[in-house]
């Protein structure tokens, strides 16, 4: 499958994130080209501003497939990964993140600094830089209209 097909899946786990009271932000994990966990993003609903799509992706990832080390594992997102996710996945050691949305794209969006980026953020953590590792790949803006157009109508990740 290809990046926008595996998008597609995320955006229907957004969507569900969404109709289950979360914000419409949603992850889905991809090792040996098929789909072995998902996330959904849903601090509110579950009480654990941690919640994230893409946090909640890698705990199913590491649960349900008894996987701590995600070595060969592909994320992907429908945002653009704030720093605890981006740092999460390279803790977990995901080789590979794939996002739609850009932070810029989102309306009122004050989750990151200003310029945020989460490629350069990857590239400049000590983690990633480790030799024992693997660099960690992000590459955004895969189906970016669609994932922006999930967002729109949010404020302070709210649905207005």
């Amino acid at each position: 499958m290809t990046d926008e097909q595996f998008m597609q899946i995320a955006i229907d786990a957004a969507k569900e994130a969404e109709s289950t009271g979360g914000a419409a932000i949603g992850a889905i994990m991809i090792k040996d080209g098929k789909v072995i966990a998902r996330g959904l993003s849903n601090p509110w609903g579950k009480r654990d501003p941690s919640n994230h799509g893409e946090i909640d992706c890698i705990r199913n990832t590491a649960k349900d497939n008894d996987l701590m080390d995600m070595a060969g594992c592909t994320m992907y997102g429908t945002l653009e990964p704030c720093s605890m996710c981006v740092g999460a996945a390279l803790w977990a050691g995901v080789d590979r993140i794939v996002f739609g949305a850009y932070a810029e794209d989102v309306a009122d969006n004050n989750y990151e600094y200003d310029d945020y980026s989460s490629e350069q953020l990857a590239k400049t953590s000590r983690r990633a830089a480790d030799p024992t590792r693997g660099k960690i790949e992000i590459v955004g803006g895969v189906l970016r209209e669609e994932c922006t157009g999930l967002l729109r109508g949010y404020r302070d990740w709210q649905k207005q």
